[in-house]
């Protein structure tokens, strides 16, 4: 029997559902290992797991997924359902002229409405949950899906509804810049900490807070005397202070080791800064001014080439210094460089202008004649291979085939955290039981970890 049920209670979640099953469910979402997060989002999550944990959050009606399952298959919210949140709206928000819509997601999907204070009528709130539901199905979306490879199910929209509060205040457990926790010392220096004054009890409620969650967060709170959650999300920080933060939760027993690198980036271990020729392709390398940004492996031609219209190849025009006559060949390719000029010849302009790498001044003997170039005394032909990089001026030649490998450098100057964190890989993944118990996403964001530690030397 197909049915829906609201359950209501004050500074606890209320869930709209639309079976059974998902009844029994709402009556054990406080236990934090039965919480289902795909069927009712993250957002959702954080605040049952404060419920949890005895901290308050403002009376909130949570419409589950399930109910947006059911609009997929006809386009309609059946009449019970209606009428039990009718019912719901009436109970609960009853003196309330105008209420609060949020969109919680398992995955997040840019571009859907969300925060959205609308008139306390039965309605209008109907409209607006149609419209939510509605830009799923929106071409942007769908291309979100696609690109992001996130299945359907998992990106079905829940939906926070409270009183509007006029007067809404914020605070961050931790500094973002250093890591530290926000206290009356240090709040006035975070703009994301609106509140007049620092009190203990802030600090006491954020320190806890942290403590239930396992990471750095944001709250946003309606009532300044005594806090009570209208919703909660990650801190925004920087890689230095997550990484302080996320070590001090971990050595204090906040956080277990799974936890402390599921918190890890691949951001905060390494940064791409370009990619470099692969150093097996017998490589003459030198140098010359960066003229235009880039990099481009190509097949070393010369003014006056005669290029088939079916070469599929990407060239590098060599020359000692071009003419406006180049213009048409240099726009047949992918980099360029010459003997000599400087940043504003004629060939670092057409090459800025085109968008192609450039190395101008570069100390190679360039042959127009015979089409050949010298570089430290070793004579190259047309059609043999190159890079140019423009980022940094360098050009490298080889008669064999060459190939670009990206180049990492790492993401934080101090080998401290970097080192616990891959010795805590080593760890987990040595552990072969352990990492098999694992799901699938969580030893697919191990193994990443993993290879951009290889990346930058590990």
């Amino acid at each position: 029997m197909i049915f829906s049920d609201i359950v209501s209670y004050h500074s606890r979640i209320n869930v709209v559902s639309c079976t059974k099953n998902v009844i029994n469910m709402i009556k054990i979402l406080n236990e934090i290992d039965n919480i289902d997060s795909l069927k009712y989002g993250n957002s959702i999550y954080l605040l049952h797991k404060l419920t949890r944990n005895n901290i308050d959050i403002i009376t909130s009606i949570v419409i589950s997924n399930t109910l947006f399952s059911e609009f997929l298959k006809n386009k309609v919210i059946r009449n019970n359902n209606v009428k039990k949140l009718e019912n719901l709206l009436n109970d609960e928000f009853e003196n309330e002229k105008e209420i609060y819509l949020q969109t919680s997601f398992f995955n997040n999907i840019p571009g859907f409405p969300t925060n959205i204070k609308i008139e306390n009528n039965i309605e209008i709130i109907l409209d607006t949950i149609k419209s939510i539901y509605n830009t799923w199905f929106e071409t942007r979306a769908k291309a979100y899906r696609i690109t992001h490879s996130l299945k359907d199910s998992n990106t079905f929209p829940a939906i926070i509804i409270q009183p509007h509060i006029t007067n809404i205040y914020s605070l961050v457990s931790r500094c973002p810049q250093t890591g530290e926790n926000t206290n009356v010392a240090n709040y006035n220096n975070n703009i994301h900490n609106l509140v007049s004054n620092f009190k203990n009890v802030y600090f006491e409620e954020l320190k806890k807070i942290e403590n239930i969650l396992g990471y750095p967060i944001k709250i946003y709170f309606s009532d300044i005397k005594k806090i009570r959650i209208c919703k909660i999300e990650k801190e925004v920080m920087t890689n230095e202070a997550y990484w302080f933060s996320i070590n001090e939760l971990h050595e204090n027993g906040i956080m277990n080791d799974f936890q402390y690198l599921s918190n890890i980036n691949i951001g905060m271990i390494s940064k791409f800064v370009g990619y470099r020729p692969n150093r097996n392709a017998n490589l003459i390398t030198c140098s010359g001014l960066p003229a235009s940004s880039g990099i481009q492996i190509g097949k070393l031609i010369f003014p006056n080439a005669q290029l088939s219209k079916h070469n599929i190849d990407k060239f590098v025009f060599a020359c000692n210094e071009a003419t406006p006559e180049d213009f048409e060949l240099i726009h047949k390719c992918g980099a360029a460089f010459s003997g000599r000029g400087g940043m504003t010849s004629h060939l670092a302009v057409m090459s800025r202008g085109i968008g192609i790498p450039c190395v101008t001044s570069a100390k190679i003997n360039v042959n127009d004649i015979d089409r050949t170039i010298t570089v430290n005394n070793i004579i190259f032909n047309e059609f043999d291979n190159v890079v140019v990089n423009g980022n940094n001026g360098e050009i490298s030649v080889s008669k064999d085939a060459i190939l670009l490998d990206p180049h990492y450098d790492k993401a934080h100057k101090s080998d401290k955290y970097l080192n616990r964190a891959f010795k805590l890989i080593q760890k987990v993944t040595n552990n072969t039981s352990y990492f098999k118990k694992l799901s699938v996403e969580s030893q697919l964001h191990i193994a990443k970890l993993k290879n951009q530690f290889k990346n930058i030397g590990y």
